[in-house]
């Protein structure tokens, strides 16, 4: 039985994503947050204002949502994520956009959660995975996938566009480089024609 059901596509990313933008859009950036950096829901539920640093192009996971408390992360360690142009975007127009509702409603301070549900509560995850992510994936015409499959879609885009698995694990959060290679080993572009090359030979003469 395969680790995962299987992440998307290069190629189902940005229909899955117009159909978020269309049907859930209050749940975009945390989708896109989702694909671009790999993180776990909890960790994404739990992610805060002050763990970003917009400027720089990089957050800091550290802490995770379970079961609707907030905990450390898993393994007790932070870690440095890094942020695509377009999510650390995404994420600037939407911290712009909560200071805007929060004015309005004549409140000076923001959440400092980031990633808040239409009450603006914590996020629950069976909420989000059926009434967003499966109704998005139903929408677009892709099969049904998990929420942890965004971050396998993370992991092997990057594999697949040529990144290496140390880079890979230390977004991921992996413990250690083996679970990586384990998990996503069989993706690296032309891994097996590399070994074969490495199998030792006897020049002719």
């Amino acid at each position: 039985m395969p680790p995962f059901t299987g992440p998307l596509t290069e190629e189902e990313v940005p229909v899955f994503l117009e159909a978020v933008l269309k049907y859930s859009p209050e749940h975009y950036e945390l989708f896109l947050a989702a694909i671009h950096t790999g993180m776990r829901f909890g960790e994404l539920a739990g992610l805060e204002w002050d763990d970003i640093e917009l400027k720089g192009r990089y957050l800091m996971v550290k802490r995770q949502l379970v079961w609707g408390r907030i905990q450390t992360t898993k393994g007790g360690k932070s870690r440095r994520v890094d942020l695509s142009t377009p999510l650390a975007e995404a994420l600037k127009a939407l911290k712009r956009k909560r200071h805007e509702e929060y004015l309005a409603k004549g409140e000076n301070e923001i959440s400092k959660t980031v990633f808040l549900n239409r009450a603006g509560r914590p996020l629950d995850k069976d909420n989000v995975r059926v009434r967003h992510l499966h109704k998005c994936l139903k929408k677009a015409g892709l099969r049904k996938i998990r929420f942890h499959d965004l971050r396998h879609t993370f992991a092997s885009l990057l594999i697949q566009n040529g990144e290496n698995l140390a880079y890979v694990k230390e977004q991921l959060g992996h413990s250690s480089i083996k679970l990586t290679v384990d998990v996503y080993g069989h993706l690296v572009p032309g891994a097996n024609r590399a070994a074969l090359d490495r199998l030792p030979l006897v020049s002719p003469l």
